[in-house]
């Protein structure tokens, strides 16, 4: 039989009670209080000898009483009217990721059962493998490597002799194997994404934290024109990239692109908690003032809502808005997401707001998400409302944008108004600029109610020739509009309807209000020089009148879209005089086809400005 350097014994008699936690057990001459491998300190004496200390207990030399013996930190019973129990290895190892044979080994003619129970590092629940016994002697367990991965192993064992039940371990306070990785073992699971960004980590405890050895050795000999690397500064406001990014730590986020959908790891052990909070493992990371890049430290998925924060050393309930925005920004490849779940492996921006702070990541893996129904409408009402700015350029996009009101905001920034994440790499960056001392960047920026109207500036970064659309237009209080101001000329702006900005354009503003506030705030402000008119009927079937006006000649093109924002028919694309004019839409495409019942929009382009209106198909 093959025999595990960590070899577990356990000797019972009849004289344990059922159910018992294994922790101190007694004989006639003797008693024996496990020690700290088990959970303990301890003490163990008898007629003939005294020991002191902790079980197991040190390896060399062989120590007898005239009732049992110890050998070499092994004991072995002499008579079987004496009971002791222990467990002889320490209750963290490392090991290889190997077949390993666990053993408990047990006195008396009768036979013993014993299950094996185990759980992965971050899993609160346990999996149970029966044990087999080898009669009057031991009981084994054939670990496979399998079981042995780089989230580690946690495990304890419950021993059924002749029905009295023992523990060996407890949930609370399992047996642990760190698993010990080599550069292949130690790899992304998943290769990175064929040339594009991604905000990464390493969750493994490596020997070496050199940039070098950890991605050089898998993506080849460093040339940007195949991979990229680098590492936010708060302290820089800027990205440093290889050689000169930050040492590889767990928990330390990075920016990286390669070519060829290849992976990057290293050698080292699984992770493991830093520190105890409330009776649960938690991971520290030191965070700066501003945007931190960080990177879940674990090998499994973590809840944004199970992590926790320290404000100077004071670790503080939920996630306070006077330390941090309560936003998580993952980026997909494309753009920023706002996460609930933290990947594995994958990195993140968060804000902080103040010095002196750290972040706790939980050794607990993240829930399945619940099944819900999105709130599809959101806020709305004249006393809060948001609309959402997305600017695409070049595949990539900046997503996820709110301008609106609330009855808790104020003027100026304040805690409603989320930073904007620094721009990605190559990637396009849309933020506001709120009024008031604080300047900085802002994702969202909501404002009090006003009943007239009210501007938000905007700023483009990175961008290259692109397109700007706006939704949920349809929130904002009747009777107001919105329009995009820039380079001079303003233009209405309709619901999802891509309006061009050019790489010059450097910033912009959004204004939203009633057709007084427009007309007063600039002179320079166009009047409303064409009018759009509900479809008459609505609904309808089959056809219906569009009528518009427009009061100076111009080019004017009248379109019809789908539910899916594609163009199913041109009513008209020409140059027309100004007056009042009719279209009619028998509900056919292009190719004459008739359509099926539903929603469908709308839209006339005349000069610069844009409008749509919904209507309704029905069969």
């Amino acid at each position: 039989m093959k025999i595990l350097s960590v070899f577990i014994a356990l000797i019972l008699c009849l004289g344990i009670p059922a159910s018992t936690t294994l922790g101190q057990s007694q004989s006639a001459n003797f008693s024996l209080a496990a020690g700290a491998a088990v959970g303990g300190g301890g003490n163990s004496s008898s007629a003939g000898h005294g020991i002191s200390g902790g079980i197991p207990l040190p390896g060399g030399g062989t120590s007898f009483s005239d009732s049992y013996g110890v050998i070499g930190g092994v004991a072995s019973v002499l008579s079987a009217s004496n009971a002791t129990a222990f467990y002889d290895a320490a209750s963290v190892e490392a090991v290889p990721i190997t077949d390993r044979i666990l053993e408990i080994a047990y006195l008396g003619a009768a036979t013993a059962s014993g299950t094996l129970y185990y759980r992965y590092g971050g899993q609160s629940s346990y999996q149970s493998a029966g044990m087999t016994d080898h009669p009057g002697s031991v009981l084994t367990y054939a670990l496979s490597s399998n079981l042995l991965t780089n989230r580690g192993l946690e495990y304890y064992f419950e021993v059924d002799f002749y029905g009295s039940i023992s523990f060996i371990g407890t949930p609370g306070e399992p047996y642990i194997f760190i698993v010990e990785m080599n550069n292949t073992q130690g790899r992304r699971p998943s290769a990175m994404p064929n040339a594009r960004y991604r905000i990464i980590g390493l969750p493994i405890e490596t020997e070496s934290h050199s940039v070098e050895d950890v991605f050089a050795d898998d993506l080849g000999s460093y040339d940007n024109t195949q991979w990229r690397l680098g590492s936010y500064e708060a302290g820089l406001d800027s990205v440093v990239e290889y050689p000169d990014a930050s040492p590889v730590y767990p928990g330390r986020g990075y920016w990286l692109i390669a070519r060829g959908s290849k992976r990057y790891g290293a050698p080292g052990r699984s992770m493991r908690p830093s520190m105890e909070y409330d009776g649960a493992g938690y991971y520290r990371v030191p965070l700066e003032q501003g945007w931190n890049q960080v990177a879940n430290p674990f090998p499994f998925d973590i809840a944004w809502d199970h992590i926790l924060f320290e404000d100077d050393g004071v670790v503080q309930t939920g996630h306070p808005v006077d330390l941090l925005d309560d936003a998580a920004y993952w980026y997909d490849g494309t753009g920023y997401q706002e996460v609930s779940t933290i990947p594995a492996w994958d990195g993140f921006f968060v804000y902080i707001k103040k010095s002196n702070a750290g972040t706790l990541f939980p050794y607990r893996e993240a829930p399945p998400p619940l099944a819900f129904i999105a709130d599809s409408e959101g806020p709305s009402g004249d006393n809060e409302w948001t609309v959402r700015l997305r600017f695409e350029s070049g595949g990539l996009v900046d997503d996820g944008n709110l301008a609106g009101v609330s009855p808790s905001a104020r003027t100026g920034a304040d805690e409603l108004d989320f930073a904007e994440p620094p721009p990605p790499p190559e990637g396009p960056s849309l933020a506001f600029s709120p009024p008031g001392e604080d300047r900085r960047a802002s994702r969202t920026d909501i404002r009090p109610p006003f009943v007239d109207g009210a501007l938000w500036n905007i700023v483009f970064k990175n961008c290259g020739k692109g397109n700007l659309r706006v939704f949920d237009l349809d929130r904002i209080p009747a009777g107001m509009s919105a329009w995009l101001e820039m380079n001079g000329s303003t233009i209405l702006l309709p619901e999802n309807v891509p309006v061009q900005i050019s790489q010059e354009i450097h910033s912009a503003r959004l204004i939203i209000g009633t057709d007084v506030f427009l007309a007063e705030r600039d002179s320079h402000l166009p009047r409303l020089t064409f009018l759009l008119e509900q479809n008459y009927p609505n609904p309808f079937n089959p056809t219906t009148r569009i009528a518009y006006s427009i009061s100076e000649p111009g080019y004017v093109k009248l379109e019809i879209y789908n539910v899916l924002g594609q163009r199913i028919r041109t009513l008209v694309d020409d140059r027309l005089p100004a007056g009042r004019f009719v279209a009619l839409w028998e509900g056919k495409d292009d190719r004459g086809n008739g359509v099926t019942s539903g929603v469908y929009f709308y839209r006339i382009k005349y000069g610069d400005m844009l409008e749509q209106r919904k209507m309704v198909l029905l069969k």
